[in-house]
C-alpha cells in the first residue's frame, strides 16, 4: 500500500482512541498547539469521557457545536457518545447530521495531492494524531498524517512542524516533502516551497508536479507552470478522467479537458463541476452547452453558474451569491469565458480579477494565467 493509502486508513481508524491520554498543557506547549476554545473543549469531552463521565462529556460536544455547529467530526463523536450512554435515538439524529454535513463538503480538485483535497477542521483527528504520534513517535506516518490534518484545517505553520518531524524520522519521504512545500505555498514563500521540492528532483509524482506548477503560476511563470502541468498530465493513467480534465483546464487546453470531462460525466453523471468544466470547454472551443439547465432562481452552488452558462441568470445575480473569494474567483472566470467571443478587452478584466481573488491552487487561476497572454 502507498503512503498516502496507508494515511487514508489510518486517518479513518481513529475512533479507538477516544479514551486515551490527552496531551498535558506542557506537551502542548511544546508542540506549539495551543488551542482554540473550540479544540479545548473537545480535549476536556474527551478526558471527562476517559473518566467514565459521558453524560457530562456530551454536554462538553453540545457547548463545542454551539460555537461551530457545522463540523462534522464533532458531531459524529457526540453521537458516539450519545450510543454509548443509550440513547439511541438522539445518536441516529447526530449520525444523520453528520453524515448530511458531510455530503456537503466539497473536496478538492482530484489532479491535487491527497491532503489537498480535503476540506473542513480536523480537531477530532489532530487530538487523537497527538495521541497515536505518542506511543509511535519513531513512525513518520502520524507526524505526517496529523501535519495533513492541520494543513487542511488551515494550520499551515503547524502542518510544517509535523512534515518536519516526518521528515527526521524517514528522510526523503516524498509525501512530507510536497506538502511541506504545498503548506510553504499557503503561506506566500513560494522560493521556499520551490527549494523544499528540489530535494526530491527526479523523483516521478504527479502531485510533485501539481504543487511544482501551483508555485510556478503563483509567481507568473506560466511556461513553467505549464511545463509542470504537462509532465503531471503525462503521470496520470488515462483512468483518472476527472483528474486530467482538471489539469486540461488549468491549462486552458478545451479540447482535451472536454474529452476528459466527457469521461468523467460518464461515472459521475450528476457532478455539477465536471458539467461546469465541460461547458466551459465547449464555450471556449465555440460550441454549444449539451446540458440543459432548469431556470430556478434558488439555484446553489455550482448549478448557478450552470445556470449563467445557459443564460438563465445574470452577471449580478450571481454576484450577489458568490460569498467567498473561491466562489468570487470562479464567477469572474465565468464572467471572462461568456465576455470572450464578444468584449475581449472585458474578458481581459474580468481573468485579471481572478488573479486578484483566487488562491494560485484554484484551476481557475490556472487558466486565467494561461488566458490572459492568448487575449
Amino acid at each position: 500500500m502507498s503512503e498516502a493509502g496507508v494515511l487514508a486508513k489510518l486517518s479513518g481508524s481513529l475512533r479507538a482512541k477516544f479514551f486515551e491520554r490527552t496531551p498535558s498543557v506542557k506537551e502542548r506547549k511544546r508542540e506549539g498547539t495551543e488551542a482554540s476554545s473550540v479544540e479545548m473543549l473537545v480535549r476536556r469531552a474527551f478526558a471527562v469521557a476517559r473518566g467514565g463521565d459521558i453524560q457530562s462529556a456530551i454536554r462538553l460536544f453540545d457547548e463545542a457545536l454551539s460555537q461551530a455547529p457545522d463540523l462534522v467530526e464533532i458531531n459524529e463523536a457526540r453521537a458516539e457518545l450519545l450510543d454509548m450512554a443509550g440513547r439511541t435515538d438522539e445518536a441516529a439524529a447526530g449520525y444523520a447530521r453528520a453524515r448530511r454535513l458531510q455530503a456537503a463538503v466539497r473536496h478538492g480538485p482530484p489532479d491535487r495531492p491527497f491532503a489537498m483535497r480535503l476540506r473542513g477542521n480536523f480537531i477530532v483527528q489532530i487530538h487523537n494524531y497527538a495521541v497515536v504520534i505518542r506511543s509511535l513517535s519513531k513512525n513518520a506516518l502520524p507526524y505526517l498524517a496529523r501535519g495533513n490534518a492541520y494543513l487542511a484545517s488551515n494550520q499551515p505553520e503547524r502542518a510544517i512542524n509535523d512534515y518536519d518531524a516526518a521528515l527526521r524520522v524517514k528522510p526523503g519521504i516524498v509525501d512530507a516533502i510536497v506538502l511541506k512545500a504545498e503548506a510553504l505555498l499557503q503561506l506566500g514563500r513560494y522560493g521556499e516551497a520551490l527549494a523544499v521540492l528540489n530535494t526530491a528532483l527526479g523523483t516521478p509524482s504527479a502531485d510533485l508536479r501539481s504543487t511544482k506548477a501551483a508555485i510556478h503560476m503563483a509567481l507568473g511563470e506560466v511556461d513553467l507552470g505549464n511545463s509542470e502541468l504537462n509532465a503531471q498530465l503525462e503521470l496520470l493513467p488515462v483512468s483518472q478522467s476527472a483528474a486530467r480534465g482538471c489539469v486540461a483546464m488549468r491549462l486552458a487546453s478545451y479540447d482535451l479537458a472536454a474529452a476528459e470531462f466527457e469521461r468523467a460525466l460518464l461515472q459521475s453523471p450528476a457532478d455539477s463541476y465536471w458539467q461546469l468544466y465541460r461547458g466551459t470547454a465547449l464555450m471556449r472551443l465555440g460550441q454549444k452547452m449539451a446540458i440543459e439547465v432548469v431556470p430556478d432562481e434558488n439555484q446553489v452552488w455550482p448549478q448557478l453558474l450552470l445556470a449563467y452558462q445557459a443564460g438563465h441568470v445574470r452577471e449580478e445575480d450571481v454576484i450577489a451569491r458568490a460569498d467567498t473569494k473561491g466562489r468570487r474567483a470562479e464567477a469572474s472566470f465565468q464572467f471572462g469565458v461568456a465576455s470572450a467571443g464578444r468584449d475581449l478587452a472585458a474578458a481581459k478584466r474580468h481573468w485579471q480579477a481572478v488573479l486578484e481573488q483566487a488562491a494560485p491552487t484554484m484551476i481557475e487561476y490556472a487558466a486565467a494565467r494561461n488566458e490572459l497572454p492568448r487575449a
